[in-house]
């Protein structure tokens, strides 16, 4: 049964993308894409207008899924709600994407969906060269897990 079709009043439409270059981000879009639907789920490369773009559809909410130093151990998985995208201090090193920074053009042309989460895995040596495939489908399907339950609760809220 698709949850997006069920009768009765339209549910809340929520988008999630992975976001960044292909990485850990793109590998939980593919895996959410392959299970059941509960939302819209597409990958975008690491800048502001591809994410401008999809969010400017009139989406609800919006979940945004990529590896980011937060300042966790590696491989912690961290939830965050910018209450203001462009106001948050945090920032990615040099040369990595920011989906903070890239939610500033968005927010800018007012067009940021109600609720905003950014679910960011914690990069080090750990979650990259030295991770076994075993170890990186591990992390990928706990956030698929994660960001699922965050997608049914936006739907409830806004149900």
């Amino acid at each position: 049964m698709d949850l997006r079709t069920s009768p009765g009043p339209p549910r809340p439409r929520i988008l999630v993308t992975g976001f960044g270059a292909g990485g850990f981000g793109a590998a939980v879009a593919r895996g959410l894409a392959a299970g059941p639907p509960l939302a819209d789920v597409i990958d975008v490369p690491a800048n502001g207008l591809d994410l401008a773009c999809a969010l400017r559809r009139g989406y609800d909410g919006a979940i945004l899924v990529t590896a980011a130093p937060r300042g966790a151990p590696p491989g912690t998985l961290t939830v965050l709600e910018p209450l203001d995208p462009r106001t948050d201090g945090r920032r990615s090193r040099p040369g990595e994407p920011d989906p903070v920074e890239a939610l500033r053009p968005v927010g800018e042309l007012g067009r940021l969906p109600g609720r905003v989460l950014l679910v960011c895995r914690e990069p080090g040596q750990e979650t990259t060269a030295h991770e076994t495939p075993a170890e990186r489908t591990a992390a990928v399907d706990e956030a698929i897990r994660l960001v699922r339950s965050l997608v049914t609760a936006m739907i409830a809220e806004r149900g």
